[in-house]
């Protein structure tokens, strides 16, 4: 029987980047991804399920590492839309 695909948050590892004037200029949120053979899958199961954040464009999704064989943990990176990045939103 095959693994049902489910994307989940990995909440413990998210990282901030500041400028020198305390502006959020990047952010990246990891994720979890479970039922996959390999990069490819991960990554396109990952895509819908990664959270907007307002005042930042998401700039990639990356595979961060092979967790098991149907398991990995990839990455979404934002970057501070121009003249934003001061007041965030996580929807």
């Amino acid at each position: 029987m095959a693994e049902t695909v489910r994307v989940e948050e990995a909440y413990t590892e998210r990282d901030e980047t500041i400028n020198a004037q305390g502006a959020v200029t990047e952010i990246e949120i990891p994720y979890l991804v479970f039922g996959v053979s390999d990069e490819s899958a991960a990554l396109a199961a990952a895509k819908p399920k990664v959270k907007s954040v307002r005042g930042m464009a998401l700039e990639s999704i990356e595979t961060v590492e092979r967790i098991n064989g149907t398991t990995w943990k990839v990455k979404a990176v934002y970057e501070a839309d121009e003249g934003g990045g001061e007041s965030l939103t996580f929807q």
